[in-house]
């Protein structure tokens, strides 16, 4: 148990330097990508994937290296529709909707001042006859917030990072509470409040609202979107299952988990994702900008340390959990990945006992959290689980080209179908052998 607050330091920012650098050494991060897309993916070649012209094959990269980035081209019907100017109306309406009990800002420009700020704006029955301004004062709370909206529009227009930005606050939390085992931490990231609310505009009010009105986005991911819920995920793989063991059909269902997703994210990957989607330039090279940038303190009941860490001295990735746009900049890299599977696994169709309705089963994932089924027309026990290793062993190739990695002891598999011997054989065939790439 460590009390000192300096150790207490060392020992955080010594953990977080390694922790954030696990992504280092993926594909994005070393040449040829390194190099045809620099830390933002914003390059000619970057340029060219978006556009379905990049020559692919013919790069010295490994083939889910290839299948992903095939899968990166444009998704958005509307060139013109990338512009993402802000709109001060609705970033006001996404300040009242913020709760206030989130925490934000290591400057102390909480979220509670922006609060009182648009408490001062005009109320919409005194909009048909407003106040002239007066000149150039700030004489109400509006004022300072319009203020705050046209320093971010001048931040994205001239890709420019303020300094309050760059301090980040990482705080750990016991995931058990009474083990303060470092590896059985949980990191949460602290970032000004109108950093994040910039995120939000172009995450949650931008790319992703855009690319679902385009149904750009798989309906294999349901998770962050508006009317899809797990319970949803649940009840349809529960009907699967039904509808499997009613048929007699030989199946077999892998879980599986990623290991800290949000902090292994690298960021061209992600950049090219969001773009496939329609993000604005100027927030993605902002974004990225700003990512280099960030000075990383640690932040406990001692106070905040005095030492940090950041890109420059050590590599560090991962958008980290508590940013606003990391969700969703996953969601929509996950819509990538799951393309660039599918390429490869074909997915199988399953009838209802009344052969009325056809569903198709191959992968469907929930965020992080992804379900992904081997089955179809086999009667060899031992093909279906071979299919199943090799489904497994692809979708573990894909992973780690976004810094990512799944997490073998949150993995489990059902078989379905099966006369009670042979199901009890298949039971013990040890879940390390789907994980023989590991």
């Amino acid at each position: 148990m460590i009390m000192d607050p300096d150790d207490m330091d060392n020992t955080l920012l010594d953990y977080s330097r390694e922790h954030f650098a696990k992504a280092q050494g993926s594909p994005f991060t070393q040449d040829p990508l390194q190099h045809l897309l620099n830390y933002d993916g914003l390059t000619p070649f970057g340029n060219q994937v978006l556009q379905g012209r990049a020559h692919i094959d013919s790069l010295p990269v490994n083939d889910a290296t290839k299948a992903l980035l095939q899968h990166l081209h444009n998704k958005s019907p509307d060139p013109a529709a990338r512009l993402h100017p802000l709109n001060y109306d609705e970033l006001q309406n996404g300040i009242k909707k913020w709760p206030e009990r989130t925490s934000t800002s290591p400057s102390g420009c909480h979220l509670g001042i922006y609060k009182s700020l648009q408490r001062h704006l005009i109320d919409k029955d005194d909009k048909a006859h407003p106040t002239p301004p007066s000149q150039a004062l700030l004489t109400q709370g509006r004022d300072v917030l319009y203020l705050i909206f046209d320093i971010m529009s001048l931040a994205l227009r001239h890709s420019y990072t303020l300094e309050r930005w760059k301090t980040v606050w990482t705080v750990f939390i016991e995931k058990e509470l009474g083990d303060p085992d470092l590896a059985r931490l949980h990191c949460i990231m602290i970032f000004e409040a109108d950093w994040q609310l910039l995120l939000k505009w172009h995450s949650s009010y931008g790319f992703l609202p855009k690319s679902e009105l385009a149904h750009a986005l798989t309906l294999a991911q349901g998770g962050g979107r508006k009317g899809r819920s797990a319970i949803d995920q649940a009840t349809q793989q529960t009907l699967e299952l039904e509808i499997t063991n009613l048929n007699q059909r030989t199946a077999i269902d892998v879980f599986l988990d990623l290991r800290h997703c949000f902090d292994l994210m690298v960021e061209a990957c992600h950049n090219m994702a969001c773009r496939r989607h329609g993000a604005a330039d100027d927030y993605l090279r902002l974004h990225a900008q700003t990512h280099r940038l960030m000075k990383y303190f640690v932040r406990h009941k001692y106070g905040v340390s005095k030492d940090f860490n950041t890109f420059d001295l050590h590599p560090w990735h991962g958008a980290g959990q508590g940013a606003a746009d990391a969700a969703l900049r996953y969601i929509v890299l996950s819509d990538s990945l799951i393309d660039a599977y599918n390429a490869k696994v074909q997915p199988w169709t399953i009838l209802n006992p009344t052969l009325t309705l056809p569903l198709l089963k191959s992968l469907k994932a929930f965020i992080d959290d992804v379900v992904m089924s081997a089955g179809g027309t086999h009667n060899n026990l031992h093909e279906l689980v071979h299919d199943t290793q090799s489904q497994v062993q692809w979708w573990n190739e894909l992973m780690p080209l976004a810094g990512l990695l799944t997490q073998p002891n949150a993995a489990a598999w059902f078989t379905h179908g099966f006369p009670t011997s042979l199901e009890y054989s298949v039971r013990h065939l040890r879940l390390r052998t789907l994980y023989k790439s590991q």
